[in-house]
């Protein structure tokens, strides 16, 4: 009689809990820390503080998401805080992965995501900061605000030609992120939606990029090159401030909005100067046809030491040379009337300025902490000094203020030595 052949069976698993999560969903979990949802349509959204998934008091013991192929939705929240799972698989089915679907798997290193699925919504991946790789299908059209926020562990993201709009924040603290391409079907990068990725080295816009919101790569400081294609018609303000690398930004000939010279960014008829990239060194001639020096221009251009600003300038924007901490010299003409506030903030080796003879306000924090400054003139064309318009000057000793000014902030000159004030007006504190 001939041996009997040994077959081995794998042992099954023992459901530990289940329930329902959808009208037609049901969902187990097992001993392996396997939670499945299977069934069709969709699934019951979740409250992230409340109205808690079913799962949640077993929530520690999931490892593994598998999510059905006749599942449509998965509710918001679904998995918040399952903490200890590593993996994710969503079904060829869902069309829709809820609000903060993932939000705080922190183990989570993967995440399959199946190829009917258009919309990732916001916080979905919230702070999965293992996530090592995530593609995304070329079914998706929208990619939520915060949506991958804070997952520092991926290095490098590849948006679909299906996706339209990445939402404000999407990839925020996305330290790791090296390379990004992003699809010819997006028409919005939201607001701050690479801010902070500090290792980014190479980010390739598609052709149908309209809007590029406020911050939207600000501190990516890794970034030598950036080039705005045609199709840009709006730029946020910051757009590419702290890019501490970057030494060009390029625009497209054809570009009717905008348009680049030695690298720094205009408007197209060059009477805005709207971005000076932060690698910029030494110093930058402002062509003549500029009037308005916009906000956040200079923003954080450590690496430069003098500016001379053309007499045909009337405006300086809202922070727009603030923390430029290498910057020793400006000169100021007298065609500039409006200076911004917090506009050379924190130039901390700044040693002289001279206000122009027709500002007639200082504004809240222009010059706060311009340490180097000893003295000022204000002239006589200036009628108001704001709160904290000198703010920790702390080597400031004289100043001499014109005899128009009428209004100063009693915070005007917080934190200064001052040994000689020569004060000509009567003053009305605010």
């Amino acid at each position: 009689m001939g041996s009997m052949a040994t077959v081995s069976v794998a042992e099954a698993q023992t459901i530990i809990a289940q329930g329902t999560c959808g009208d037609n969903l049901t969902w187990t979990l097992t001993d392996d820390g396997v939670l499945a949802v299977d069934g069709s349509g969709k699934m019951y959204d979740y409250g992230h503080y409340d109205d808690l998934a079913p799962w949640n008091s077993n929530r520690d013991k999931i490892k593994t998401v598998i999510i059905g192929d006749k599942v449509t939705t998965i509710g918001d929240y679904s998995f918040a805080n399952c903490s200890n799972s590593s993996s994710a698989i969503i079904g060829n089915a869902v069309i829709t992965i809820g609000n903060g679907a993932f939000m705080y798997c922190i183990e989570l290193t993967s995440a399959i995501i199946g190829n009917s699925v258009a919309t990732i919504g916001n916080n979905a991946f919230y702070f999965c900061y293992n996530l090592t790789s995530i593609d995304i299908p070329n079914s998706v059209v929208t990619i939520g605000m915060s949506a991958f926020y804070y997952c520092f562990a991926l290095t490098s993201i590849e948006i679909p030609n299906s996706v339209v709009t990445i939402g404000s924040s999407a990839f925020l603290y996305c330290s790791g992120l090296i390379s990004v391409i992003i699809g010819d079907a997006v028409t919005t990068i939201g607001e701050g939606a690479f801010y902070d990725c500090t290792n980014l080295k190479s980010v390739i816009l598609g052709n149908a990029v309209a809007t590029i919101e406020t911050r939207a790569f600000y501190e990516c400081r890794r970034l030598t090159l950036i080039v705005i294609p045609t199709s840009v018609h709006t730029m946020g303000y910051g757009v590419f401030s702290s890019c501490s690398d970057l030494t060009s930004i390029d625009v497209d000939d054809n570009n009717p909005n905008y348009s680049s010279k030695e690298g720094v960014l205009y408007n197209k008829l060059q009477d805005t100067l709207i971005c000076c990239p932060g690698g910029k060194t030494g110093t930058v001639i402002i062509p003549s046809s500029v009037t308005t020096i916009g906000n956040f221009a200079f923003y954080d251009c450590r690496k430069l030491t003098s500016m001379t600003i053309p007499n045909s300038v009337i405006t300086i924007g809202n922070y727009a040379f603030e923390h430029c901490l290498g910057l020793i010299s400006i000169t100021i003409p007298n065609s500039v009337t409006t200076i911004g506030h917090l506009a050379f903030y924190y130039c901390t080796h700044l040693t002289s300025i001279e206000i122009p003879n027709a500002v007639n306000v200082i504004k809240e924090s222009t010059f706060g902490y311009c340490r180097e400054l000893t003295s000022v003139i204000i002239p006589d064309c200036v009628t108001t000094i704001e709160n904290t318009a000198f703010t920790n000057c702390d080597r400031l000793k004289t100043v001499t203020i014109g005899k128009d000014v009428a209004i100063m902030g009693s915070t005007a000159f917080n934190g200064c030595n001052l040994d000689t004030i020569i004060c000509k007006p009567t003053l009305h504190p605010i």
